[in-house]
């Protein structure tokens, strides 16, 4: 069980709920998550801060909980951290517009992954016929751009989001 709570009230949830359970702290948004678990209760406490994770590890030592940058999940979580990248590719139409298309990868895409997707995506829903890759590549004249979760991380910060 999960229970989501104010940054204000994190602090008094660990220590009447969880024992003072082992707290841990990982960026996110532009701010820090904060999570809490007790495996033997099968409860996870979670809160958001908008300080920086040296900060919030400041706030919470002050209320009297050491934490450590890390992050507890769910049971159900996939293994991975969650990080996407994000492919965005232009390309040509035949009108006086160029067209993007935009995805999310659980992996890093190479610019081949990225049209493929992009073509067999748009094979499925009907917006270009039936012709080799090969030839919807030379007829799109398509550009990839790939950021990173790093870089999404740093327009999100850059931005104060």
């Amino acid at each position: 069980m999960t229970l989501e709570v104010p940054l204000e009230g994190f602090v008094a949830a660990v220590k009447r709920l969880a024992s003072g359970a082992s707290t841990f702290v990982a960026a996110e948004n532009g701010g820090t998550r904060i999570t809490c678990a007790d495996p033997g209760k099968s409860l996870r406490i979670v809160s958001y801060s908008a300080e920086s994770p040296t900060q919030t590890i400041e706030t919470l030592k002050e209320g009297g909980i050491e934490a450590l940058e890390g992050r507890w999940l769910p049971d159900d979580a996939p293994a991975a951290s969650g990080e996407i990248y994000v492919a965005a590719v232009a390309y040509r139409t035949e009108g006086t517009q160029p067209g993007l298309w935009v995805d999310a990868f659980k992996e890093l895409p190479n610019s081949v992954q990225a049209i493929t997707t992009m073509y067999e995506e748009f094979r499925e829903t009907g917006q270009v016929a039936e012709i080799p890759l090969e030839e919807f590549v030379r007829l799109a004249e398509p550009t990839v751009v790939v950021v990173s979760p790093a870089e999404l991380r740093g327009f999100a910060s850059a931005k104060d989001c």
